[in-house]
């Protein structure tokens, strides 16, 4: 990542808040009666192994994480969460809008993070905890001092009320259980009160036992399906669904390992009711039991990060907090490189043993053959070091263990998996190597589809055209066969605006370049259309997507940024080549923000590309900054820092428009589930307005309703007559009707007549999807890199083959029914048949600079950073 000036970010902080910075030498002092925690961030659903910037510092000795209000604050930490209050006020883009008062928010958004189905805490506490940190009070104890105490004193009492809650489920899990009852339980509690008693605590949580052990009862009966499309209950607790100990790290390109042959599992005899509620009261134990060593499994640093995330987002949802090691693994994706080994691990709940659930191809456990999914790690050494054995380890620890810097060896203590003798090990050897993370890269595919005739009128399956057998080539230069009945279209996947970062190791890519050179190789492929498919990209670097714009234009402003003074900057296209200026369309979703949503807004502006997907994007249009802490504490300099993401200016597409809070509309709509999600930016706590400002001079205009009217109708038509549309529509109403829905009953036949209904549902729609999937569309793959092996995973006993439904695996990149990318296709076709506006001459100015005339103050420039629109 881009290091803004360290100089500047100190005077900005001194301009800001002159008397608060007292002196952050004798705040040291101040904090230095306080017992040291070593940092420690929260392991990330997906966390990738790679080396730290410097070494980590050696473990330092800390509280008993059994009572976590005997944390005290860290004199470093404290020196950052100052210093954040402190950015925050003097620099972030919403700062009038945030208050001292404001500040008692944090408490209650703590508190909802740690227990976000208001299962634990009481009222009381609610009420105690408020009375004790008034907003205030607590405002400047994190000005003055950098105290985040509130933190730990509010978990310690969440321990409290979970251990007391643990044991009377323990107490009561062997008591008869009613389910011939006709009451019901409110699954989703995230916005209901707190229980006012330990009474109502006690009534409520009578219900959930009784939904939990029914949950477990309806699981364990045998079953033919599992049921696609149900709304999702909170089978987990908060205190057990923290986040999930999974964690990998990637290696090198290298030989594909095969991956074992999966045997027939043999047949078990049906067991009784008795028998099925016996097991089922097993699980909630063995769960709860998580729940307890969950409950423990924190350091100081942990609450600290999370506590101060939530004074970030009080100015707005995009603004937070990270630890050294969240900073690290943030970095690692923006950049798509880290050092590793290449395995994907885990922790084993019943056994607190770290397991490899999958090898990745091509890094050093790959290229090793000595690793396998299902091996546990046992212990972990360094060269030259004693080893250390890792069971009950907290798994971001672990992984700590692993990182090291490239060409370094660790040495690891194995269980192999496979074997049936548990005192077995054996120790391995891995060099640790820089890797390109190339699985997150664009990638490309010709697609080949039936004539504008066929295509207006077929349903994907024309009768000239016979049904495709999905099969796919991956090649690095594609020259697929055609029939003189298709037409090649090019389809560019985008999974975010990554590049180059200056923490990284050699070369390093960029999703510019890689446009640019898949552009190139699908024209020599002959394509008459290309698809921009930006579905599943939450933005990156602002620098990117303006590049990545000028593909497709010849010149001219892309994006507009307006800072906190009024000044706007327009950030424009300076490079006349154009990559491709043939028929475009690019496909959205709610999921599509930030940086993708500037660009399609921006090729929509110039009328250089046809909108499609869901109704709007995501509608995020801020500008962060990332400002790693050591940068503004010069006493931190030398170590691994936290670091902060501010909003720091809002985004407005070339003609004035905001994208915040609307997004872009899309020109042609496809049904989707998406908008039955809470999933969009208005959805989002503290969000900023929607605004406008003056248009830029660019040279283009969006398409007419001339030009898009006679592609929406053929669209709608389609939609209103083909198949794969009266599949999506009863799948889309399914899911909305299980939204709607916000209890569930205790009654044992009822829910087994439900599940019936929604296994008898779920057989229709796989056996309708596997008939649609036979018109799949054929298509020749475009990579940038040799084609990866499949990634080796360790066999999961609870997954069901049709339960990703019309998604692709990990293994293959386009789903064999994906009918918003079907649909694109038909409109780039109809574009290609119906004749495009002619790319429209560059009449822009140079570039400008103007102050919004409702700007308060002159206009003053933020300190030097490269923006991140994520």
């Amino acid at each position: 990542m881009h290091k803004p000036s360290a100089a500047a970010l100190r005077k900005c902080l001194r301009q800001a808040f002159p008397l608060a910075l007292v002196s952050l030498t004798a705040l040291m002092l101040l904090a230095a009666t306080s017992s040291p925690s070593k940092p420690e961030a929260p392991p990330p659903a997906a966390d990738k192994a790679g080396a730290p910037a410097s070494p980590a510092p050696a473990p330092e000795a800390r509280p008993d994480p059994s009572d976590a209000s005997t944390f005290t604050t860290s004199p470093e930490l404290a020196l950052e969460a100052r210093a954040l209050v402190q950015l925050l006020g003097g620099y972030h883009y919403n700062r009038d809008a945030v208050k001292p008062d404001n500040y008692g928010e944090v408490i209650t958004g703590y508190m909802k993070d740690l227990d976000s189905q208001r299962l634990f805490f009481l009222q009381s506490d609610a009420d105690d905890f408020t009375a004790r940190n008034p907003a205030s009070g607590l405002y400047y104890s994190l000005t003055a001092l950098g105290r985040v105490q509130p933190a730990y004193e509010i978990y310690g009492v969440y321990q409290k009320r979970v251990r007391s809650r643990v044991q009377w489920i323990f107490d009561h899990l062997d008591q008869p259980v009613d389910m011939e009852a006709t009451d019901t339980y409110a699954f989703d509690r995230k916005d209901s009160p707190w229980p006012a008693t330990d009474a109502e605590a006690d009534a409520l949580w009578e219900k959930r036992l009784r939904f939990e052990i029914l949950l477990e009862v309806l699981s364990k009966k045998n079953d033919p399906k599992k049921t696609a499309l149900k709304k999702t209950s909170p089978e987990k607790t908060d205190a057990e669904a923290a986040p999930p100990d999974a964690a990998g790290d990637t290696g090198t390109a290298g030989e594909q390992q095969e991956p074992e042959a999966k045997k027939p599992k043999p047949s078990a005899a049906p067991k009784s009711p008795e028998e099925i509620l016996a097991d089922a009261r097993t699980t909630v134990r063995k769960r709860y039991e998580r729940v307890l060593r969950n409950v423990d499994d924190v350091t100081a640093n942990d609450l600290a990060e999370m506590f101060l995330a939530r004074v970030a987002q009080l100015y707005d949802p995009h603004s937070t907090y990270f630890s050294a090691d969240t900073y690290e693994d943030f970095s690692i994706n923006m950049r798509l490189q880290l050092f590793g080994i290449g395995a994907l691990l885990s922790v084993d709940p019943s056994s607190d043993v770290c397991v490899i659930k999958e090898i990745i191809p091509g890094g050093p456990a790959d290229l090793s053959k000595l690793l396998r999914p299902n091996d546990k790690i046992i212990a972990v050494a360094q060269d030259n070091e004693e080893p250390v054995e890792v069971i009950g380890m907290k798994l971001r620890r672990i992984v700590e263990k692993i990182r090291g810097p490239k060409g370094t060896k660790v040495h690891l203590t194995i269980q192999p998996g496979a074997s049936t003798d548990e005192t077995e090990r054996r120790v391995i050897t891995l060099t640790r190597d820089v890797v390109n993370l190339d699985s997150a890269r664009a990638h490309a595919a010709v697609f080949e589809i039936p004539a504008a005739d066929a295509a207006v009128q077929g349903s994907g399956s024309p009768a000239s055209s016979p049904p495709a057998d999905n099969s796919r080539l991956q090649t690095l230069n594609p020259e697929p066969a055609r029939s003189a009945a298709t037409r090649r279209i090019g389809v560019i996947t985008l999974p975010a605006f990554y590049g180059r970062d200056a923490s990284g190791d050699g070369e390093q890519n960029s999703a510019s370049r890689d446009i640019e050179e898949l552009i190139t190789r699908l024209k020599a492929a002959k394509i008459e259309g290309l698809i921009l498919d930006m579905r599943a990209n939450g933005g990156g670097l602002l620098s990117e997507a303006i590049k990545i714009t000028g593909l497709f234009i010849r010149t001219g402003p892309v994006v507009q940024v307006r800072s906190y003074y009024g000044e706007v900057k327009i950030d424009r296209d300076e490079d006349s080549e154009i990559a491709w200026d043939g028929p475009l369309a690019v496909l959205v979703s709610r999921f599509s923000a930030s940086a993708s949503e500037i660009v399609a807004g921006a090729l929509k502006n110039y009328g250089r590309a046809v909108i499609v997907g869901d109704k709007s994007t995501h509608g995020k249009g801020t500008v962060q900054q990332i400002i790693e802490m050591k940068n503004v504490l010069p006493q931190l300099a030398k170590t691994r820092s936290g670091a902060t993401k501010l909003t720091v200016q809002k985004f407005y597409l070339p003609n004035g428009d905001s994208t915040q809070l609307k997004g872009v509309a899309s020109d042609i709509v496809v049904p989707s589930i998406n908008d039955y999600l809470p999933i969009g930016e208005s959805d989002l706590p503290h969000a900023l307005p929607w605004d406008d400002i003056t248009t830029s001079f660019y040279g283009g205009q969006p398409y007419t309703a001339a030009n898009i009217e006679p592609l929406l109708k053929a669209s709608e038509q389609r939609q209103h007559d083909l198949e794969e549309f009266i599949y999506l529509r009863k799948r889309i109403e399914r899911f909305r009707e299980r939204q709607e829905e916000k209890t569930v009953s205790l009654n044992l036949k009822a829910r087994e007549q439900r599940k019936a209904d929604d296994a008898a549902f779920a057989d229709e729609m796989d056996a309708e999807r596997k008939r649609l999937e036979s018109g799949a569309y054929t298509f020749t793959e475009v990579m940038l890199a040799p084609p990866p092996p499949p990634r080796i995973k360790a066999e999961d006993e609870n997954t069901d083959d049709d339960a990703a439904g019309d998604l692709p695996d990990e293994n293959e990149r386009y789903a064999k029914l994906d009918i918003p990318l079907r649909e694109t296709l038909r409109v780039v076709d109809d574009m290609i048949t119906r004749g495009t506006p002619p790319l429209q001459p560059d009449t822009t100015p140079p570039p400008r600079t103007m102050t919004a005339s409702t700007a308060a103050e002159p206009a003053r420039k933020t300190p030097p950073a490269k923006p991140l629109a994520d």
